[in-house]
């Protein structure tokens, strides 16, 4: 992105803080081979940005947009593990923290980010058509994992590494 396409990114997502306290921004990822959107503006409140991936614009805006009004996100915070309902319809989503948010989210780091410290953010994860979300057994890993999906509630003891 040239240095003009940047700072006219920036200035956005800054007025679009400044009018509804949030901004998103969609953008391809190369390695993902992935459109992904995640939000700006949750940081200001202590709160993890949200991110979500392999949705097109017109579905990942508005859901990232429901998730922070609907979900409570600004009121009680949403956590690893933490399922969310109401977004998609029929389908519930799961957030799971994003290992690293400096290559991924670079507007929400370039605003919010302490020195040294990234934002953090967590991925909502939406199952594949047959039910499975991608960290379980058989699922069709067409959802691009941007941290560990494995929940123990997710996974039977005869599918964990090492057993036997």
């Amino acid at each position: 992105m040239s240095g003009t396409s940047w700072q006219t990114l920036l200035a956005r997502c800054r007025a679009d803080i400044n009018r509804t306290g949030l901004a998103i921004v969609t953008a391809f990822d190369v390695e993902l081979r992935s459109l992904y959107s995640y939000t700006v503006g949750l940081s200001a409140h202590e709160h993890p940005e949200l991110v979500v991936v392999g949705l097109r614009r017109s579905i990942a805006e508005p859901a990232l947009q429901a998730a922070a009004d609907g979900a409570g996100v600004l009121d009680r915070g949403l956590r690893h593990g933490d399922q969310v309902h109401g977004i998609l319809a029929g389908v519930a989503l799961r957030a799971v923290s994003v290992l690293d948010t400096r290559r991924l989210l670079p507007a929400a780091n370039e605003l919010y980010a302490r020195p040294g410290l990234p934002v953090d953010a967590l991925q909502l994860v939406y199952p594949d058509r047959t039910g499975r979300m991608p960290w379980q057994t058989r699922a069709d890993q067409s959802v691009p994992l941007l941290g560990f999906g494995v929940l123990a509630q997710d996974v039977s003891i005869d599918h964990l590494p090492g057993t036997w």
